[in-house]
């Protein structure tokens, strides 16, 4: 209830009671009682840009991997969990634990793909469709989290380390969501919904799909920076 009204928590004794019945649970009953905590806000985070302590959901979080921080060192506001804290809490003997514990909740070490809405503002964009509409048209689209501004860091930068970090995240990315019949063009993809008659849908081209083809990002074998 606390987590549902808000305001000031001490979330570190939550979580270490969480964690602690997490470790003893039956494994038949893990699911359900993560079912019961994950959409509580319990979990410590930081962000690059900001000294501050904040507290989030779990699957809104990623964990501080070396990798991961890397790749987003140009979305300076991407929240990281605050795991130092979390290993000093549990000792080094219930790090695995922990670390299973953290992803069991939903915490991410993988980048995400993200939904946003598309509005009106940008409704004048040539690549969106327009089917006939008797009650609006609505529009959404996947993309890669952090992805236009890596993009625009290894464009501005001639950066050949970024680039290889990209490649990188890129590949688990498919690994993590793709399959033989859905490659990553379907993944990073938009969806125009509108009603004629009875509710329909119709697909379009993600803009990270573009800017992943068109922005130079890889480099050629004489070191040049290429699309």
């Amino acid at each position: 209830p606390q987590y549902e009204i808000g305001g000031d928590i001490d979330t570190e004794p939550h979580f270490m009671q969480f964690f602690k019945y997490y470790r003893q649970c039956p494994q038949e009953e893990v699911d359900d009682f993560i079912e019961l905590i994950h959409d509580c806000e319990f979990i410590t985070f930081y962000q690059p840009s900001d000294a501050q302590v904040y507290r989030a959901k779990a699957d809104d979080l990623y964990m501080p991997t070396e990798d991961l921080k890397v790749y987003f060192a140009s979305k300076p506001d991407t929240k990281f969990v605050d795991f130092a804290e979390y290993k000093e809490l549990v000792g080094a003997s219930g790090e695995k634990q922990l670390i299973s514990f953290l992803n069991k909740l939903g915490v991410h070490d993988v980048v995400q793909i993200i939904t946003r809405d598309i509005d009106h503002y940008e409704a004048e964009r040539l690549d969106l469709p327009f089917p006939y509409s008797t009650s609006g048209l609505k529009w959404s689209e996947t993309q890669l989290d952090g992805g236009r501004e890596i993009l625009d860091y290894i464009e501005k930068n001639n950066d050949f380390a970024m680039s290889s970090v990209l490649w990188t995240q890129l590949l688990k990315v498919i690994e993590s969501n793709c399959t033989s019949e859905r490659g990553l063009d379907s993944v990073l993809s938009g969806i125009c919904k509108y009603f004629y008659y009875s509710y329909r849908s119709e697909s379009f081209q993600a803009t990270d799909v573009k800017h992943l083809r068109e922005s130079k990002w890889l480099f050629n074998s004489n070191g040049e920076l290429v699309s």
